[in-house]
């Protein structure tokens, strides 16, 4: 929704895209929490990070956690599971979108710090800008420009409006 007064910088262009990308971003994490629900005998009993951090195949970190993380380590399991589960919940109210967002991103930054799984954190990640609205990826790249330029670098990226006028 834009705010009175702004410009509509999305009014020529279909807004669906976004929303199937939203769509399938909580397929994607309710059909994961689901299936680790039904199948995965370690989310049900909260061992499954336990395991991820001890095995040797996508681990990132050459390290054994204590015992005394186990507690840490299960909470953090039934967490994953839940935030899973109600991604598509939290998606349809501005406040717990938000978090889920973010969690999200503490999620994926998460794993990417501890496991080796290429640019899967950073694509999740990425698909989070379909979430945002015009107004925010407007500021993003004015914040961007500006940093840019107290630095020096004159190769701003333009803002969103202004590809098309040269």
């Amino acid at each position: 929704r834009a705010k009175p007064g702004s410009a509509l910088i999305s009014a020529s262009q279909p807004v669906w895209p976004l929303y199937l990308i939203r769509i399938q971003l909580a397929i994607v994490y309710f059909s994961s929490g689901l299936w680790k629900l039904v199948f995965g005998s370690a989310w049900r009993d909260g061992s499954a990070i336990h395991f991820v951090m001890h095995q040797t195949v996508f681990g990132r970190l050459p390290m054994s956690f204590s015992p005394a993380f186990d507690p840490l380590l299960t909470a953090l399991t039934y967490f994953t599971l839940f935030w899973e589960l109600g991604f598509p919940i939290m998606l349809l109210h501005r406040w717990t979108r938000r978090f889920a967002l973010i969690t999200g991103i503490f999620l994926h930054l998460g794993m990417w710090v501890t496991l080796e799984i290429g640019l899967f954190s950073w694509i999740m990640i990425g698909s989070y800008a379909a979430f945002l609205g015009p107004e925010q990826v407007r500021n993003f790249f004015r914040v961007r420009n500006c940093a840019q330029e107290s630095k020096g670098v004159t190769t701003a990226v333009p803002l969103p409006g202004q590809l098309n006028q040269a």
